[in-house]
């Protein structure tokens, strides 16, 4: 099994890391992962890792001296001996301001979609959530769930000097301010009840963890130095280094939380039942918190978070929005008539919300919405449920998501309606019949049959290894 779970681990890190950091060379991965010791060092950020965000903020520098991953495979299961080890060191990020990024129409509808499945996803993870049965409840960890648990309840984290900073010289101006979060050590064991370090195996229904947290600190400095004024890269590295607190010396920032350590002893709730027990039951040791804010850091504060105000109360028509400035009398005419336009679009909106046109436009997609969705959630057939997202897709960018999701639950009601009046009538009739394929098709194969090119017998080595049964 060690095999198969060496090819997961190296698609996942392809998969979350490769896309954005530079040097991540593949090779090397795969070479680690085989071993079971990956490490890299001095890693840099992408530069576009936040321009397909459509946020106010652009990345300024970005970089990570070392990432380092021990997975002892022969000694992970089917019972843990040593714990996977993550090691993350001299994490630096500077970001700055980016109100006046131009408007990309793919760049936008990418996003609204994104919004739009993480929403459908939620929805539906949080739907199956409260419709199981008490027997489901008990047999619903899936496969890629035990999976999981079982890696991550037995790792051993370690981050080291962490200092994220936002620089700006343009909201307050004459007044450049810096705001940042600084880390110098944090570190997550694994314990049993009395939080000594051991080890857990399948998925237990509490997991214990003892963390501590050394020098935390955050911090918002009037008149700073920015790190564009900096001339190398090794000095800007070493400024960021030098910014970060330790239990011996303070850095010299304005500091709003000053330096604070602590120990966390944690019991997490892996079933997921918070109405009995709580998700997350921690007990926290602070022996000092100090919490300031003076005048200056209060009105660059303001001018900061006026202008991400702002950001956000033009993005309603940041597509109509002209791109040069308002510098002679030929751009002054395009800019009053981007505000011209602006407000006619508002006016327009409010005037067809409620005419009978927009309204029968609207009952007519929620029926087809909702044909299509039931149509979806009944068919097997892979190609009919290709054809049917799409036509949903085409359908969601046209409707709110509120709405969308009301839809969903008035089909997902009805069907669970039928299906019990059905499994009603079965009984009355004292037959198998054949309703129960239909609604939910059979767990057993899924689970027995070829899942992303992992053979059956590949599948059923791995399900021994973590103790996945699919009975």
């Amino acid at each position: 099994e060690g095999n198969m779970l060496e090819k997961l681990l190296s698609k996942t890190l392809k998969q979350h890391l490769g896309p954005y950091l530079e040097g991540f060379d593949s090779d090397q991965l795969e070479l680690g992962v085989m071993k079971g010791e990956i490490t890299f060092n001095n890693l840099q950020l992408k530069s576009t890792i936040l321009a397909d965000m459509d946020l106010p903020v652009q990345l300024i520098s970005g970089f990570v001296g070392t990432l380092k991953l021990k997975v002892p495979w022969k000694q992970l299961f089917p019972r843990p001996k040593k714990p996977v080890v993550v090691v993350l060191q001299d994490v630096s990020i500077v970001l700055g301001p980016n109100l006046d990024q131009p408007f990309n129409k793919e760049v936008h509808k990418k996003n609204e979609r994104a919004k739009r499945d993480g929403a459908i996803t939620s929805w539906e993870e949080a739907y199956k959530q409260t419709h199981l049965t008490e027997k489901e409840k008990k047999q619903n960890a899936s496969f890629t769930e035990k999976l999981i648990a079982s890696i991550v309840n037995n790792i051993q984290v370690t981050i080291e000097n962490v200092h994220i900073r936002y620089e700006d010289d343009v909201a307050h101006n004459g007044h450049p301010c810096a705001f940042g979060i600084t880390l110098k050590k944090v570190e997550a064991v694994t314990t049993d009840k009395d939080f000594n370090p051991s080890f857990t195996n399948g998925m237990p229904p509490v997991v214990f963890k003892f963390v501590n947290l050394d020098c935390l600190s955050i911090y918002f400095d009037t008149n700073a130095k920015m790190s564009k004024d900096i001339e190398s890269h090794e000095e800007l590295k070493t400024f960021l280094t030098e910014g970060i607190s330790s239990r011996f010396k303070n850095a010299s920032h304005q500091f709003i939380i000053s330096p604070v350590s602590m120990d966390m002893k944690l019991a997490l709730n892996s079933k997921g039942e918070v109405n009995k027990v709580p998700k997350v039951d921690a007990n926290v040791e602070v022996p000092k918190f100090v919490i300031s804010l003076d005048e200056s850091q209060f009105k660059s504060l303001l001018f900061v978070t006026d202008a991400m105000s702002r950001f956000a109360r033009q993005s309603v028509h940041r597509h109509l929005r002209p791109s040069s400035k308002p510098s002679s009398p030929e751009t002054r005419r395009i800019w009053w008539k981007y505000v011209i336009n602006a407000q006619l679009e508002d006016i327009h909106k409010k005037s067809e919300e409620w005419s009978w046109d927009r309204m029968k436009q609207r009952r007519d997609i929620r029926e087809k919405y909702k044909s299509l969705y039931r149509a979806n959630c009944l068919t097997t057939n892979k190609k009919e449920i290709t054809s049917l997202k799409e036509e949903l897709v085409e359908l969601e960018n046209r409707i709110e998501v509120d709405a969308m999701l009301a839809y969903r639950e008035q089909v997902r009601d009805v069907l669970e309606q039928e299906q019990m009046q059905k499994e009603k009538e079965r009984k009355e009739k004292k037959s198998s019949g054949w309703f129960g394929g239909l609604f939910g098709g059979s767990d057993k194969k899924k689970a027995s049959s070829s899942v992303d090119g992992i053979s059956a017998e590949e599948m059923n080595e791995i399900c021994t290894a973590i103790g996945y049964d699919e009975e």
